[in-house]
């Protein structure tokens, strides 16, 4: 599982960190050596889970993990863009 952690620092301030985001990817287990298939939690800490994405065919030998992490983001926004400003 990778996790990314996104923490707000109020004022700058590093002594009052407040985590604010969170990102679980869980690889599914069900692809190839070469192509990635997950499954992601995207959370708002104050909220709860904000959505969830599946990712099939990732290619993992040709992309970092900030591709795989962009990937989630734009099928995340995606989705949400039909109903929320």
């Amino acid at each position: 599982m990778i996790e990314v952690n996104v923490t707000l620092y109020p004022h700058g301030d590093r002594n009052n960190p407040k985590q604010i985001a969170k990102m679980e990817i869980i690889n599914d287990g069900t692809g190839t050596d070469t192509k990635g298939n997950y499954v992601s939690n995207i959370y708002l800490l104050r909220k709860g889970i904000w959505t969830a994405v599946f990712v099939q065919g990732f290619p993992r030998k040709r992309r970092n993990v900030w591709y795989l992490v962009k990937w989630i983001l734009n099928e995340a926004l995606k989705e949400r863009s039909t109903y929320e400003s």
